[in-house]
């Protein structure tokens, strides 16, 4: 999947995730025709009883739209 969200977005919450799974995250922020490095993370669901969504808080400097 990947989201695009608005360069004064802070926050991003990811529906959808199944439990007990572990995924990747890549995060890349563009300005103009620059992207910049990937900033990747493994987070996991863990085990509960409903869908999980994940939640990103203080993506710091926004630039340009994020690709999640």
């Amino acid at each position: 999947m990947i989201a695009q969200v608005p360069s004064d977005v802070t926050s991003f919450n990811q529906t959808g995730l199944k439990p007990g799974e572990e995924y990747i995250v890549n995060v890349v922020a563009l300005k103009e025709q620059a992207r910049s490095p990937p900033t990747s993370a493994s987070v996991s669901t863990g085990e509960c009883l409903q869908p999980f969504s994940l939640s990103l808080i203080h993506i710091s400097e926004p630039t340009r739209p994020l690709y999640i």
